[in-house]
């Protein structure tokens, strides 16, 4: 049987992206598209605005006004924002205008508020003006043909708002991959349950079904505590094939002889990718293929499902979500803190990003350790790394 044992995190990574791509597209309302993936680049039909508007508050002086220096004007008129009928600026007159407004043919700059003196029906002003100042033209935001989003970009609040001010209602999105969540082990059972000798609850269920959710997919859920039993195993694997996009397994790692989950791959004639990473976290974390869909099993603790799922899960879903830039960034930052102990092979583990004597840092985070920075981070230790003030790889998350 072809399997890698013993592989890089990053060939990890690799091996998995490798078999996920996204499904199939769909179209959806604006309203519904946060943390969605447009399929297709969406370009602008007009620009943006398209005429000349008012960027504050104040009086629409002519040309004329301008140019001969004049500062003592009538107003004659006022433009609302909306305002759809054309206003006449003739010598000597100027008109209130609100932000956003649309500028009069004849106009050659807005004056703000706050730069004149109102006097009944006339201002006056006392600083020279400047030609078009305050006014905003045709295309500023965006030009017609412009791209507003690329095919393969998630949809934040902030693009859909481009996209609003576009005048688009729709968009073609990729379907949300589904995440079938299995959780093995004899000795857990649901929280809400009574917790009998030798039982504890299982929390890896939540951990994921949240970890998925704050992904941005659906998660159809597993049964929650699977018996480590082969043949139960197995149909929690075929029922996840029918549901799913991609099965997370966790719990069944060990080697011992109630860890079934790698015999169960090993006779469901799964395609074996990998079943090991060379990481700590990562003995025995197997990754195998069938029918199309990707199977990750993890071991069953949530510290290491935690770490693991940011570090070659999150990758995985952003590809399968149609993500063009689904690579994790890891950067290169200098730790605050020395780990608690140093150990002799490669680690990841949990850390904090903080900001110590203006310098952003990352800083280990203890057993039981309160979150107290900026954002949450995993570090990628050496062997033998670990001391206060050495430079290791991060992800901020």
């Amino acid at each position: 049987m072809n399997r890698r044992k013993g592989v890089t995190p990053e060939s990890a990574v690799k091996l998995c992206c490798e078999k996920v791509g996204p499904g199939d597209i769909e179209e959806i309302k604006l309203t519904n598209a946060v943390s969605r993936v447009c399929a297709q680049s969406i370009i602008a039909l007009a620009d943006i605005p398209d005429f000349k508007r008012s960027m504050v508050d104040g009086y629409v002086i002519s040309i004329d006004d301008v140019r001969k220096g004049i500062n003592r004007l009538k107003v004659t008129a006022v433009i609302p924002a909306g305002y759809g009928e054309e206003i006449t600026l003739k010598a000597g007159q100027c008109a209130r205008i609100m932000t956003g407004a649309p500028i009069p043919r004849q106009a050659a700059a807005v004056i703000k508020q706050e730069d004149v003196k109102n006097e009944s029906d006339t201002i006056t002003f006392t600083r020279a003006i400047n030609d078009n100042e305050n006014i905003q033209f045709p295309g500023s935001r965006f030009k017609k043909g412009q791209i507003l989003v690329s095919a393969g970009q998630e949809l934040s609040p902030q693009k859909i708002e481009v996209l609003a001010a576009a005048g688009i209602v729709k968009i073609p999105a990729y379907r949300l991959p589904r995440i079938y969540i299995i959780n093995t082990g004899s000795e857990t059972i649901m929280p809400g349950n009574h917790l009998t000798k030798g039982k504890i609850y299982q929390s890896n269920h939540a951990l994921l079904f949240s970890k998925v959710s704050c992904a941005g997919c659906e998660a159809p859920m597993g049964s929650g505590a699977t018996r480590d039993d082969i043949s139960q195993i197995s149909m929690e694997i075929e029922t996840g094939l029918r549901l799913a996009d991609v099965i997370i397994i966790t719990g069944g790692t060990s080697g011992g002889d109630y860890d079934l989950v790698l015999p169960s791959l090993e006779q469901n004639d799964t395609e074996l990718l990998f079943t090991s990473i060379k990481t700590r976290p990562g003995k025995n974390v197997t990754a195998a293929v069938k029918k199309g869909k990707l199977i990750l099993n993890l071991p069953g603790n949530p510290g290491a499902v935690n770490i693991l799922f940011d570090a070659l899960i999150a990758p995985v879903i952003k590809k399968t979500k149609g993500i063009e830039e689904y690579e994790n960034k890891w950067i290169s930052i200098k730790l605050s803190d020395p780990v608690s102990r140093i150990k002799s092979q490669r680690t990841l583990i949990q850390a904090e990003l903080i900001e110590h004597k203006t310098e952003l840092m990352a800083r280990p985070l203890r057993k039981n350790h309160d979150f107290t920075g900026i954002k949450s981070m995993i570090i990628d230790l050496k062997p033998g790394q670990g001391r206060e003030g050495e430079i290791v790889r991060g992800l901020i998350l």
